[in-house]
């Protein structure tokens, strides 16, 4: 019984951290932090830099099944484009939608 006793006395008194340790854990979860936001700040930017172009490649491809279908660009633009059928998304052509998917 005295050993059980003297044994819970030894756990209770070492249950508590030194300063020293909690110093280290601080430390280490800066660390962590300063090359962890960095990083999933850049993943969430290129995320949002595919979801555009992929957007823009989906506007494309739906601009030239319109055309295919109907002959013509959508709506007839008047001045935007210099009086010419300019289309939805500004007169996209496949080469500068290339360009933009290879340059992303």
């Amino acid at each position: 019984m005295k050993f059980m006793t003297e044994y819970m006395k030894k756990i209770f008194y070492r249950s508590a951290f030194t300063l020293m340790e909690l110093m280290i854990v601080v430390i280490a979860v800066g660390l962590i932090a300063a090359f962890g936001i960095p990083a999933y700040d850049k993943a969430v930017e290129r995320s949002y830099e595919r979801d555009g172009i992929n957007n823009l490649s989906l506007l494309y491809s739906a601009e030239q099944a319109y055309r295919a279908r109907y002959g013509g660009y959508w709506p007839e633009a008047t001045g935007a484009c210099g009086g010419g059928n300019c289309g939805i998304a500004g007169g996209l052509t496949q080469r500068s939608v290339l360009i933009l998917l290879k340059t992303g």
